[in-house]
């Protein structure tokens, strides 16, 4: 069933994506599970002084990228942000490591690609966000109900067209008002700022966006995500071929190469990150983990990612040459799902 790619709980103080970094590594665990209050009082402390109610809100943000699961332990990807942000210091909240930037614009395409395609159209239409005449509670509102058609026109399971008209008729009879608008705007778009997709700049009253334009580059990143992700339905055709990360890439501009390293080389980076995720306490890696790990690395090196199905090939042929040392599990559908390695 397709998901809605929006998300809805968020609070203004939580707009900064370096937050899941802090959250993931010093206030949550691999292996053991919590509750959302404890959690959210490791992140009040640790963030120099974020409210309870708003520290809240970074738990239900990281659940709504999928970093921790129900019980608020690490996931495949919580495990994938570790390794993304394993050099990065956490001294300044505004700075992410370029591989921080490449996770997450690939989580937000996947559970927020709505709020994505949404701004970037303004921004490329009329060029500031929001206008003298707008506010965000006026943003909001429309975000909302403009996803909420997109997925109508989409959408044929009867259920679902339930759910989303249902959804869209309380937003219009209970629009956003007050600070509302604020709370469901900015993580979307300071995120999109942070990521290096638009420029930000300070009026007399609040913070405006507009599109940004590289040195050298004809066309801004809003342009380039708007061309190979122009809608909703093109969004669902990127998540279900597993193709985040070339969307990622052409999006940032990242001219890679074609070509792979060389299986030595391979193994090396399959070794490091299979360590990063052991290391931590859990008995087997998420092949997942492990290949999005080394797509995100391409990117990095700027050489054209591997697809999953590939990665998983090159590890079959090296299994087949070292049985011994490499073993795979798979999942309750008998597919491969997880890796153990000897080092």
């Amino acid at each position: 069933m397709i998901d809605i790619r929006l998300i809805t709980r968020t609070h203004y103080q939580i707009s900064e994506p370096a937050y899941l970094t802090l959250l993931i590594r010093k206030c949550t665990s691999p292996t053991s599970s919590n509750y959302r209050e404890t959690v959210a009082q490791r992140f009040s402390k640790l963030s120099g002084g974020t409210n309870i109610a708003a520290s809240g809100y970074a738990v239900d943000l990281a659940r709504s990228l999928n970093l921790l699961n129900s019980n608020l332990v690490w996931t495949e990807l919580g495990h994938l942000l570790n390794i993304a942000a394993s050099n990065n210091v956490l001294q300044n909240i505004n700075e992410l490591s370029t591989a921080e930037k490449i996770l997450f614009f690939r989580l937000f395409l996947e559970f927020d690609g709505a709020a994505f395609i949404f701004l970037a159209q303004k921004l490329e239409t009329q060029a500031q966000l929001p206008l003298l005449c707008e506010s965000w509670t006026d943003i909001a509102q429309q975000l909302f109900l403009e996803t909420y058609e997109w997925y109508l026109e989409l959408v044929t399971d009867p259920l679902l067209r339930t759910r989303i008209r249902q959804l869209q008729e309380k937003r219009r009879l209970v629009p956003f008002k007050g600070n509302s608008g604020r709370h469901q705007s900015l993580i979307h778009i300071n995120t999109m700022f942070r990521l290096g997709l638009i420029d930000s700049f300070k009026s007399k009253k609040s913070r405006l966006y507009k599109p940004k334009y590289l040195e050298g580059k004809e066309l801004s990143p809003t342009s380039n995500l708007l061309s190979a992700v122009p809608n909703i339905k093109t969004l669902e055709e990127v998540v279900e071929s597993q193709s985040l990360y070339n969307v990622v890439g052409q999006t940032l501009g990242i001219e890679c190469n074609a070509g792979s390293i060389n299986d030595m080389e391979f193994m090396n980076r399959v070794k490091y990150v299979y360590s990063q995720v052991s290391g931590t306490g859990v008995n087997l890696c998420s092949l997942r983990t492990l290949s999005e790990a080394l797509q995100i690395q391409s990117l990095i090196e700027k050489t054209v990612p591997e697809s999953h199905t590939t990665i998983l090939s090159r590890l079959r042929t090296l299994q087949n040459k070292t049985p011994s040392q490499i073993r795979f599990h798979v999942d309750r559908y008998g597919n491969p799902a997880y890796i153990k390695i000897e080092l």
